[in-house]
């Protein structure tokens, strides 16, 4: 199944796949980045796009799905990182985040 995450269409749309079955992980790992200058060569909806993929697409899905992992009977666990930012956080120029969860 493809969904396109940056989209909230695209992540109800994933929710409405998994169908309610029980959820034992979750791997958020959708990311992506833009080439240049954030001043000067890349356009404000390019960045704005990668904020909607790497940020809020994360929050939607995780806030979507861990209702449907169990965590009432301490089940479950999830991990999620901006996976796109990773190289550019090792060379100085971005963020990385990490988080993991039961």
């Amino acid at each position: 199944m493809q969904a396109d995450l940056a989209d909230p269409g695209g992540v109800e749309k994933l929710v409405e796949h998994i169908g309610g079955r029980p959820v034992d992980v979750l791997a958020v790992n959708a990311g992506d980045g833009v080439n240049g200058e954030f001043a000067g060569d890349t356009l404000c909806e390019e960045q704005l796009r990668v904020v909607d993929l790497n940020v809020r697409s994360a929050v939607h899905l995780t806030k979507r799905v861990l209702p449907m992992m169990g965590l009432a009977r301490s089940a479950g666990r999830s991990q999620g990182r901006s996976a796109g930012q990773d190289d550019e956080a090792r060379l100085g120029r971005g963020v990385t985040h990490e988080w993991c969860g039961r």
